[in-house]
């Protein structure tokens, strides 16, 4: 009898505002997936400038306890391994002036820091994430939510289409001394 392979689980994370405690997974989390993802298209030094800076335990405690900010994590459901982050998103209330695209937006907010991890990818965790974030920041008052993706991450792309955003524009992104082109995708809530 030929064997049957299963689809991918669907794990049920809890979801919960990101706490001091998961500091050091958080940045393990955002170091790993940020790696796998632009580390090819940038040298060594610049990759770990950018993570010596942006994953520094400081900044991600920054982005915490910071009252213009909203972090929301996803953990394992399994008592054993409710540290274990599966993902993260950052909602940032104050962003969205630096974006010329988004001077017509209706009361933004935007969604920075959005990983999953990579084991977890298929999972529905992201999906989840997203629909968390959105409740929490239509019950703050916004209507837009927007990111930045890069340009040639397809897969993302592909996703946040899925989830029911659409270009409206592009920055530059400087990851060091390589400057990468983002697209700005929004949706309305």
């Amino acid at each position: 009898m030929p064997a049957t392979i299963s689809p991918p689980l669907r794990i049920q994370p809890l979801l919960r505002p990101a706490e001091p405690k998961d500091v050091p997974a958080i940045i393990a989390l955002g170091r790993k997936t940020f790696t796998a993802t632009f580390g090819h298209s940038c040298s060594p030094s610049d990759l770990n400038a950018y993570l010596s800076s942006a994953y520094s335990p400081s900044a991600i405690l920054e982005s915490i306890i910071n009252p213009e900010e909203h972090m929301i994590v996803a953990v394992s459901s399994f008592p054993s391994h409710s540290d274990h982050i599966l993902g993260f998103v950052n909602l940032h209330t104050t962003s969205s002036s630096s974006e010329p695209c988004m001077d017509n937006a209706d009361a933004p907010i935007e969604f920075q820091k959005f990983y999953v991890d990579l084991e977890a990818h298929g999972m529905g965790i992201g999906r989840r994430l997203s629909d968390n974030a959105e409740e929490w920041a239509k019950e703050k008052g916004y209507k837009t939510v927007w990111l930045g993706v890069w340009e040639e991450n397809e897969k993302a792309q592909k996703v946040y289409k899925r989830f029911g955003y659409e270009r409206v524009g592009n920055h530059n992104f400087a990851l060091g001394e390589c400057i990468q082109t983002d697209w700005i995708m929004q949706k309305s809530l």
